[in-house]
């Protein structure tokens, strides 16, 4: 998709406004097991829209220059790579989630997601000024 770049700095911009509305960490633990919890997340996590036209654009455009410049096997091998990738993230955090719920504060968590959303916003502008070079390549 043409337009990944402005998805990330949306979400970036997003994740920075979100970073300073009032929050509350709950000290209750969900009595359901952890699978059971990762089974949820995940399944809400694939099923967002906006988390589906994000990995169309991005992914997308990933695969797409893989298949160009690659044998069809390596690109097959990469994609799955970026999909164990994105499952060990997932992982990843749904622990973090769980075992550090009560480490974290309030204000931790605010500067978590303002440094998130100036990464995303960064890899928005790296992702515009590749597609831009690459324009004026084509011209």
């Amino acid at each position: 998709m043409k337009n990944a770049h402005l998805q990330l700095c949306y979400l970036g911009y997003d994740s920075i406004r979100e970073a300073f509305k009032k929050i509350e960490i709950s000290g209750e633990v969900n009595k359901e097991g952890l699978f059971k919890s990762y089974l949820s997340g995940f399944s809400i996590a694939i099923s967002n829209p906006l988390n589906i036209v994000f990995w169309v654009s991005i992914y997308g455009s990933v695969l797409a220059m893989e298949l160009n410049s690659v044998e069809k096997y390596r690109a097959l091998a990469k994609s799955s790579a970026i999909f164990l990738g994105i499952a060990l993230w997932d992982l990843t955090v749904a622990l973090s989630v769980h075992f550090g719920r009560k480490m974290i504060s309030e204000k931790w968590l605010k500067w978590l997601s303002v440094a998130a959303g100036i990464t995303l916003i960064g890899f928005g502008i790296s992702f515009a000024y590749k597609a831009f070079q690459t324009f004026l390549h084509m011209v």
